[in-house]
């Protein structure tokens, strides 16, 4: 065997053990911070929750931790001033309390279909099967989507791992911008601005 065929299998070796490492890492790596950023995202709504209530002198060292949490998690830090009001004299505003803790709904596809009895099929027989129950049916331009609904994100990628058992195809998409506005139809939801 010549260097060069020796050197093309050695490197085929390498790769071979190096690449699913690598690829296990990444994975763990994201895994962690998807998850990580939900937790977050839970501290802020709670943070927001106090900051909801009129400001007292007893929960000022609340109010004040509320503050410090939004300042770190939210990706708009707050000024001193903003922050001191906060804590002792103002109830944060409703609309930033939406705008601080936004409720993002996820949603897993998977299926596509022209006919709506076969969509009725895949959320009601196919999607159960492989374990994503609670599918929804939306129609989406002139296709019918099967589509399962989460509020974390993680629960959204672990129902599509289950769907991609049967639907290699399966994909998440952020139902806010995915299908807006719907409105509910005989046995479906029509999205208006698909």
């Amino acid at each position: 065997m010549d260097p060069w065929e020796k050197l093309k299998a050695l490197s085929g070796a390498i790769a071979a053990v190096v690449l699913p490492v690598v690829l296990l890492v990444v994975g763990n790596n994201f895994s962690a911070a998807t998850k990580e950023r939900e937790l977050q995202g839970k501290f802020v709504e709670l943070a927001s929750q106090v900051l909801r209530e009129a400001p007292r002198e007893e929960t000022k060292n609340l109010r004040q931790w509320a503050t410090d949490v939004i300042n770190r998690y939210s990706g708009v830090p707050m000024s001193a001033a903003a922050q001191k009001d906060l804590v002792e004299q103002t109830a944060l505003p409703a609309l930033a309390q939406s705008v601080v803790a936004p409720s993002t709904q996820w949603g897993v596809v998977f299926g596509a279909d022209s006919e709506l009895d076969k969509a009725k099929y895949e959320v009601e027989v196919a999607g159960p099967k492989v374990g994503v129950d609670g599918g929804l049916i939306y129609l989406r331009g002139k296709v019918y989507r099967s589509v399962a609904v989460f509020t974390q994100r993680s629960d959204a990628e672990d129902a599509l791992a289950k769907a991609r058992n049967r639907r290699a195809d399966a994909y998440i998409v952020d139902m806010a911008s995915w299908c807006p506005v719907s409105v509910q139809q005989a046995g479906y939801r029509q999205c208006s601005a698909p």
